[in-house]
This record gives structure tokens, C-alpha cells and sequence, in this order.
């Protein structure tokens, strides 16, 4: 602060001397040196009793090294010691030849300042860095027989000697062509240039000097080129401790000012020598020599002159050569001054008791888009954001209260262009002070970084209650299956008692509707994407308008504006469905009388600007997706909550508050950013940025095949489709593993086909086509006709599957628990064709199973469901135990749970394919398709059978209707 009176005293200084120059100077030298010694006496009386730790390297001589002693000594201590002395206190002086040990010391509090650090970009982001204490140029070094060297484009494919984690090693890593040969110390690398280890040595000039000097080998090297770059030398402190930095920085200027710098610098700087001559210095010298020869003629012809002159000079007072010295030093003070106010990162603004602007710093213009001349005169308070006004007003009421108070606050400022920055500022009251007449203010941009802090906040809390929903998500699950499992099996039990079985229905569906709150917990908690793939995302939206339609009321009309030429997205297309749903029924929730909903595309590039205020997102090319409503808007308060999980502006009862962490959960796994646009009374706008696919969109008949040693063969197959393009891509599949193809767009041509040719080894048809012929009834038909034929369906419709598993007979049974599920790629086929040529699932003679699973009231469970159906069953409930079991007697079916204590379940399921199991396998889990998908991916993939996937909790008739195909499939 004492620092800011000085700055705008002499900021006044010009116009006072245009009016009375010689008195004005005379009274203002007397202010300054009362000031000074006014601030000196409260210095000493506040800082007398501190006690500071400096920490520094120790060999980089004569910055810093050991004397014989082992006591420290050098430029970088000295200097020190002087600025202690200036502020005040005394010190203590710790060192290491290591330098990230003194790093260490300041990040642990140990040291409260660095005297001696280099410059470097990366260290900016844990260091804060004071006024320059030292600056030399970084040269190129040679042997003084090396000439091919003069510069850094000559150094390429050259070794150059870099000292480690130095900064100039920092910056050549930077630079392309040039080799680094790492050395510890500089001592090291001037050796290895001496011993033609490297080529060149890259070093600060004075340094490099100083340690070739002790070691006596300064006249064996030599600097060629122009330096590469100035090097730097700040004190530093910890990031963000502004007192100490201003206190170093305070006394950097007194130390400089008062020529304590210049002593120390010649001390250490003066007294190195100059190696070998470049031709550049030799010119030079040869200049030098010329005119002091001329110099010393003139001399020798004025001399009588000289005499004169001198005794001419003596003549004058002594209160005339004070008077210019103070006048020097006045005018080199306000340069001084007048440059770090200039050059100052922070705005500093001066106002009266009434809020008027009378000085603003330079640097507004850079912050705020303000010439400084275009504020001075106007009401500071009418370019606060009215919500902060009355805070501010507050603050500057205290400080014209009492003068001594300092006030801290955060208010939003207004920018030129229109928009609301957020400041952070300290002011004091110096109106009784004549060089200042005004409360000063001291502020900076804190925009980003409040932003950065809060969507840090915001983005840490989320991750937190998603492990936790994850977790409770996961425990309820195994605990809702065991509930839901026995109270079936109890219903079964009491089906001729109405009563109870009503009751019983109630609790199942109790059991349901928690299960059902679960899915979507494990919804959000999910963090990366399963089961994505290259979406065209305009194509999506298209198909879905009329589901959305429907599902708001006819008072909303529906809109979309689809950009052309959308960039595809890689997502889950089932989850983007349910977030355009859920944010479609969230708009017509916010629209009880009607109004419009609009859903938009647009190819977007974030660049730095937009990530600067949405820390969370990243620069790149998103494909964005904008669904906005005309309703009530949202306040900023349920703005800050949307995403929770339960949190709900609904009365109790409507709903569960899980819609939009859901959708938030899709977008934060699919690698993107969702941004949140609304205004009370204005409506509200969702935009979801999903990060650009490279790749073309695919349809998912056409998906690129994996890069995988697929199952190949010769058999002939044919393929029923009444799609020509489904039949187009089966057939490309199966033509290119080896097969021959024969084609049939209906039922009855297939039968036809089968009537005809005799070499067909697989039907491989289609569940779902139009007439009275689907999938199902051309396998039974086509069973009557060839009994041996192998048959197998593929189908989207899942529920149909259900349909023909539950009752249909045992042959259809076995069909539906083969059925290749659409859309399928290459590996899929592949692999279903070749499972169900060569009949891989062969029935044991007596079926047995083994359940794996840790919880053992949900592997008893399963186990009295299987049991029930004549299945011998064995528990193992860990994975050792499991193994144990395998090897004793591999079973004809393998239930297992994906999560279990001691191996993950897919380096099971790869321990399962080294024994080259064909046992049929139903995978479980309480995670969801989080851990699932995965695992049943992996398997099909080594040629495992995965016959069933279940969610938990599930259903017993679910596990029944599994078991129950894999039995019958084993028999047919």
C-alpha cells in the first residue's frame, strides 16, 4: 500500500512542476523523505520481530555455493540478506545441492521464500515470482579449436550439454533438432565439452564464467553467436502468498534504490574474466583502441583547458550539487514508479469520498476494455452490478469510518462490452495523505478462477455421489433380488391362497419400482460409455420426433432444426434416446399451458475462450444438441442443484428427481459437456456437446468388423431377410469367412429353397417378416422338412425372443436361447454361425451347475431355482473355490456374478477359455450393464457361449426361463 502512495504521488508530479518547478521540487523531496521515514518507522515497528527462512540451491557459483567453510556465500545470498534488512527481520539460510529439496521445503512451509530461481512457464503454476533480481544472457559455449559452431541452427544433430531440470535445459527441450546430453551439475558439462564429449554447453554467461575461472580452464573455451535468450533471476514464493511477494518485491526496489545492488552485483560480477576473443570482440577491441588513442591526443591538448574547468566546478556550492542529486533521484524514482505502475497486472484506481474515479492504472484497458481517461470523473458505483452496489457502498463507509481499516471484498464490475466481471479487491483510506487525496483500490479479474473453483466443486461433488449411488446402488440390488427371488418362490408356494398372493403381488411390485430407482442410480454413477458406436446423430432425432411428440401433451408443439452436413457422434444410442426423453418431458413439465419445444444441431468448436469459463469442458469439435422450451425458467439456486439425484422441484410423490442426473451421467460418459441456459418467465435450454467422431457413421447393419481371428468355413447357408439390405450385409459377412450364400427375402421361398437344395447346412433367418411365415414358423416347418438342419435366428425385438422362450415347446425354446440378438457385426455372426454348425453345446449326462457369487443368501437362491428344475448345483463364493470346482467336475452350466472379492470376472471368464470351456454361461451383476456388457463382449469374443445376462434384482422366472433353454438346448 505504501508502494501505491508513492506511485500516485508521482503520477501527479508532471503537473505540478509545469507549475512552480523549482519550489515544487524542493517540497516534494521534503515529502518523500517524510513519507519514507514515516513508513520506515511502521515497517520496522510491524516486521522488527519477524524472522525469516530463505532456501536456495548451492552450486550454481556465484549465484549461490559453499565456501571452504560450507557456509553458503554468493550473489543470490547477499542480495538476501539486503532486501531482509530493507523490509525488516532477521533471517536463517537453508540450502541444498538438490534442487527439488528446496522446492520441497517451500511447498511444506518449511522456507518462506526462494532467493534465487530461474524463469520457467511451467513453474509459474506452484510459484509466484518477484521482480527480476538478476538477468544474464544464455550463451553457446564451444572449445576454442571448435569453428563450425557460431549459432543454434548449427547445433542440429549436435549433443549439447544441458544441465538437468535446469531451465535452460527446460527450454532447449522446447526447441526442435537439438540432442541434450544430460549432466548433474555445470561442472560436469563443462568437462564433457572439454573432453569432446558434447559439442557445445548451453548456460547462463556469468555462471559458466565464474565456475570456468576456479577451475582454470576459462582460457580452454570460448562463447560463439548471439545469446540465445535472456535468463531471469526472481525471488519466489509460494503461489498465491501475495504479503510475502509484495514484501520481496518492496524490498528488491529499496535494495536497488538505495545502491546496496550495484555493490553486491560488482561483488560477485566484476571480477570474472572474458574467455578467448570472438573475431566480433577482437573488432571491437581494436574500436575501443583507436578512439582512446584519440581521446588521449585531445587530452594532451586540452589539458591546460581541463585545469580550468576543474577549478571552475569546485566553485560551485555544495546546495547546488545537493539540489541536483535530489532532483536526479526524484526523477529516477518516478521513473521507476511510474513503469511497475504502468506495467502492473493488477487495476489500480483512486476515488474520492464520494465514489468518483480521479486515477485508473494503464492496465484497465487490458481487463476492462477501458481507456483509463474514459473513467476518470465517472461514479465508480455505477459500474458495479447492482446486487453488489449496497456491498460496496458498505465498504467504503468503513474506510471513511476509520482511516486505518483495511477492506477485502468481491464484487462484479461492469466490462466495456456490456458483460459482468468478477473482481477481487483490497481498499484503503489515504484521503488525508497529500501525494494520494483518495481511497485506492487495488483490484484483478478472479472471473475464471471463481468459475474454475466452483465447476471444480460442482464437478467433485458429482463424482462423489456417484460412487456413492453406485455403491448403494449395487448393495440394494443384491439385496432387492433376494427379496424379490424368495417372496416368488413363497407366492408359488401359496398360489391357492388369494389373500396372500395379492399381498405378495403388492410387495413385488414394491420390489420392482426399487429396482427400477436403482437402474437409474446406476445410471448416472456409470462413468464410461458401454456398447457405443458411430452415431449419426441428425438421422437419431429424426426417427425419434414422433416418440417425443407423443410424449408430451397436444398443447406443445414440437420443432426441430437439423443442422446439414452433422459431424457423428460416438455414443450409446440407447442412453442419448433416454436424455433427449427425459429433457422432453423435463420441458413439458416447465410448460403446464402449452408452448413450443424445439430440439437443434449445430457442428461447434470450443476454443480456449469458452473453456476458460467452462473449466470442465476441453478444446476440440463437438456435435451439439440444443432442446429448449418456452416455459417458467429456472432460478439460479435450482440451476446450481439440477443434476443431483432426488433433487426435484415436483410435489412428493411425482417424481423421483433421477430424469436429469441421468442425462447427466450419459454426457459426462460419453467424454462430453452439458451447459445449462435459463431465465425465469424466458424458458430454459439445455445444450448437450458431444465430442466429434472422426470416423463416418455407420448403420448398425454395416458396423466395420473387429480386428479378430475370426471362425471361418465352406458349409452353404441360407440367409432370410426380408430386408434387401439386412440380406446384402449377412451375406457380405458370410461370404468373405469362406461360406456359400444362397438368399430368400420371405418364409415360404425359403421353404422352397430347402426343398431344392439339399447342400444347405444352416438356416439363418430373420424372426420378425411380414405374412404368416416369421422366423419362427419357417424354423419349425424347416425343421419337419430336415430334421438334421441347423437353424438360427436373429432378431431385434426382445420381447418377441420372451414370447417363444416361455411356452412355445422345448425345439423353439432351444431356437430362442441361441438367438442372435440385432444389430450384430461380423465377429458376432461369426462366431453364433459357427457355434451352431458345429454344435458346440453338447448336454451332460447328468446337468450340473455351479453358482458363483459372494453374497450366499443370493447363491442360495439361485440354487433352489435350479435345483428346482433337476439341476445338481455346487456354490462356490469366491473365485478359488470356483476353479477348485471346475477342475474336479466341469459343469454344464455357469452362473457367475461379474464382481466377486478376489479376480475380476473377465480374467475368469479368461481363465475359463485356457481350459477351453463349453459350459453355457449366465452372467449377473448389481452394477448393471456397467460391468456386464463388458464381460459378455470379452467372452463372445474367445468363443465362450453367454447364454443369459442378468441384471439384479431379477425376476426367478427370469433365471428359470434362462436355465430352462439352456436344458433344452443341451437335449435337442
Amino acid at each position: 500500500m505504501a508502494m501505491a502512495i508513492e506511485f500516485n504521488m508521482h503520477a501527479k508530479i508532471p503537473e505540478l512542476l509545469k507549475k512552480r518547478p523549482s519550489r515544487v521540487t524542493l517540497v516534494l523531496a521534503i515529502v518523500f523523505s517524510t513519507i519514507c521515514a514515516a513508513q520506515s518507522v511502521a515497517a520496522k515497528t510491524d516486521r522488527a520481530n519477524r524472522h525469516y527462512v530463505v532456501a536456495s540451491s548451492n552450486n550454481f557459483p556465484p549465484v549461490n555455493q559453499l565456501d571452504d567453510d560450507g557456509e553458503l556465500v554468493g550473489f543470490g545470498r547477499d542480495i538476501a540478506a539486503a532486501v531482509i534488512k530493507a523490509i525488516g527481520g532477521t533471517q536463517t539460510h537453508i540450502h541444498s545441492g538438490i534442487w527439488t529439496d528446496v522446492l520441497k521445503w517451500l511447498a511444506e512451509g518449511r522456507a518462506d521464500f526462494i532467493h534465487d530461481t530461474g524463469y520457467n512457464e511451467e513453474r509459474t503454476a506452484f510459484l509466484e515470482y518477484s521482480e527480476p533480481i538478476l538477468t544474464m544472457p544464455e550463451e553457446i559455449f564451444v572449445r576454442v579449436d571448435r569453428f563450425n559452431i557460431n549459432s543454434l541452427k548449427s547445433l542440429k544433430n549436435a549433443k549439447v550439454a544441458c544441465v538437468n531440470k535446469h531451465t535452460t535445459h527446460l527450454y532447449l527441450m522446447t526447441l526442435p533438432g537439438i540432442e541434450c546430453q544430460i549432466v548433474p551439475t555445470p561442472v560436469d558439462g563443462l568437462f564433457a565439452l572439454l573432453n569432446g564429449d558434447v559439442d557445445a554447453f548451453i548456460f547462463p554467461r556469468q555462471i559458466l564464467l565464474h565456475i570456468a575461472q576456479q577451475l582454470n580452464i576459462i582460457d580452454r573455451i570460448k562463447a560463439v553467436g548471439d545469446p540465445i535468450r535472456e535468463l531471469t533471476w526472481h525471488m519466489t514464493v509460494r503461489k498465491g502468498d501475495r504479503e510475502m511477494l509484495d514484501l520481496l518485491n518492496e524490498g528488491i526496489a529499496i535494495t536497488k534504490a538505495n545502491g546496496q545492488y550495484d555493490k553486491i552485483y560488482d561483488r560477485w560480477f566484476g571480477r570474472i574474466a572474458t574467455p578467448g576473443y570472438t573475431q566480433k570482440e577482437l573488432t571491437v577491441i581494436v574500436a575501443i583502441a583507436v578512439t582512446l588513442s584519440l581521446a588521449l591526443g585531445i587530452l594532451i591538448i586540452l589539458v591546460p583547458y581541463t585545469f580550468r574547468i576543474a577549478r571552475t566546478k569546485n566553485d560551485l556550492t555544495e546546495t547546488v550539487l545537493e539540489l541536483e542529486r535530489t532532483q536526479q533521484a526524484l526523477r529516477e524514482s518516478e521513473l521507476r514508479f511510474r513503469s511497475l505502475i504502468e506495467n502492473a497486472l493488477d487495476i489500480i484506481t483512486v476515488i474520492d469520498s464520494e465514489g468518483t474515479i480521479t486515477f485508473e492504472s494503464p492496465s484497465i484497458q487490458a481487463i476492462l476494455g477501458y481507456k483509463p481517461d474514459e473513467l476518470v470523473g465517472q461514479n465508480a458505483f455505477s459500474l458495479v452490478h447492482p446486487d453488489d452496489a449496497f456491498v460496496v457502498q458498505g465498504a467504503v463507509r468503513r474506510l471513511l469510518q476509520d482511516p486505518s481499516n483495511i477492506e477485502a471484498l468481491e464484487f462484479r464490475f461492469r466490462h466495456k462490452d456490456g458483460s459482468w466481471r468478477l473482481l477481487g479487491s483490497i481498499g484503503r483510506n489515504l484521503l488525508e495523505n497529500p501525494a494520494v487525496q483518495g481511497i485506492i483500490v487495488n483490484s484483478r479479474d478472479v472471473t475464471t478462477r471463481k468459475a474454475m473453483e466452483d465447476q471444480l466443486r460442482y464437478s467433485q461433488k458429482m463424482d462423489a455421489v456417484g460412487q456413492l449411488t453406485g455403491g448403494i446402488a449395487h448393495d440394494f440390488n443384491n439385496i432387492l433380488g433376494i427379496i424379490m427371488g424368495f417372496v416368488e418362490i413363497v407366492q408359488d408356494r401359496v398360489k391357492d391362497d388369494p389373500g396372500l398372493v395379492k399381498y405378495l403381488e403388492i410387495a413385488l411390485d414394491g420390489t420392482r419400482r426399487g429396482a427400477e430407482i436403482t437402474k437409474k442410480l446406476l445410471s448416472f454413477s456409470r462413468l464410461e460409455p458401454s456398447d457405443t458406436k458411430i452415431t449419426a446423430v441428425n438421422d437419431f432425432i429424426a426417427g425419434m420426433r414422433e416418440l417425443i411428440s407423443k410424449s408430451l401433451t397436444p398443447s406443445i408443439n414440437v420443432e426441430t432444426h437439423l443442422a446439414n452436413d452433422l459431424w457423428p457422434a460416438e455414443i450409446n444410442p440407447g442412453d442419448f434416446e433416454n436424455a433427449i426423453l427425459n429433457l422432453s418431458l423435463n420441458a413439458r413439465d416447465a410448460m403446464p399451458e402449452g408452448g413450443t419445444l424445439v430440439v437443434e444441431t449445430a457442428n461447434k468448436f470450443l476454443d480456449e475462450n469458452y473453456v476458460k469459463s467452462n473449466p470442465l469442458a476441453t478444446v476440440g469439435n463437438y456435435v451439439m444438441i440444443a432442446v429448449s422450451d418456452t416455459g417458467t425458467g429456472m432460478t439460479d439456486e435450482v440451476k446450481e442443484k439440477l443434476f443431483e439425484p432426488f433433487f426435484t422441484t415436483k410435489d412428493v410423490g411425482q417424481g423421483t428427481g433421477l430424469g436429469l442426473s441421468m442425462v447427466y451421467g450419459f454426457v459426462e460418459r460419453s467424454g462430453g459437456h452439458i451447459k445449462v441456459y435459463s431465465e425465469l418467465g424466458a424458458g430454459t435450454t439445455f445444450r448437450i456437446y458431444l465430442p466429434r467422431s472422426h470416423e463416418a457413421a455407420v448403420d448398425d447393419e454395416t458396423a466395420p468388423d473387429r480386428q479378430i481371428e475370426l471362425p471361418r468355413g465352406n458349409e452353404t447357408i441360407l440367409v432370410v431377410d426380408d430386408e434387401e439390405a439386412l440380406l446384402d450385409v449377412a451375406i457380405l459377412y458370410l461370404e468373405k469367412l469362406g461360406y456359400n450364400t444362397l438368399r430368400a427375402n420371405n418364409g415360404q421361398q425359403a421353404l422352397e429353397f430347402l426343398n431344392g437344395h439339399q447342400d444347405i447346412a444352416l438356416l439363418f433367418c430373420d424372426v420378425i417378416m411380414p405374412g404368416q411365415l416369421d422366423g419362427y414358423r419357417v424354423a419349425l416347418a424347416a425343421h419337419k422338412i430336415r430334421p438334421a438342419l441347423k437353424i438360427l435366428l436373429a432378431s431385434g425385438f426382445t420381447k418377441k425372443r420372451e414370447e417363444y422362450a416361455n411356452g412355445e415347446g422345448r425345439y423353439l425354446n432351444s431356437l430362442a436361447s441361441k438367438l442372435l440378438s440385432k444389430p450384430y457385426n461380423s465377429e458376432e455372426l461369426a462366431f453364433a454361425v459357427r457355434r451352431t454348425l458345429d454344435d458346440v453345446h453338447i448336454q451332460p449326462v447328468n446337468p450340473s451347475m455351479i453358482v458363483i457369487d459372494d453374497d450366499p443368501d443370493m447363491a442360495n437362491l439361485i440354487s433352489f431355482t435350479a435345483q428346482s428344475l433337476g439341476i445338481d448345483v455346487r456354490i462356490a463364493t469366491n473365485a478359488r473355490v470356483f476353479m477348485e470346482l471346475y477342475d474336479k467336475n466341469e459343469p454344464s452350466i455357469i452362473v457367475m456374478d461379474v464382481v466377486i472379492p478376489d479376480m475380476d470376472g473377465i480374467e475368469l471368464l479368461g481363465w475359463l477359455t485356457d481350459k477351453n470351456c463349453v459350459a453355457p454361461i449366465i452372467l449377473m451383476s448389481g452394477y448393471g450393464e456397467k460391468y456386464i456388457k463388458p464381460a459378455s463382449h470379452i467372452a463372445s469374443a474367445k468363443g465362450i457361449a453367454i447364454v443369459g445376462e442378468l441384471t439384479k434384482p431379477f425376476q426367478i422366472e427370469d433365471l428359470k426361463t434362462l436355465l430352462r433353454n439352456v436344458l433344452a438346448a443341451q437335449q435337442a
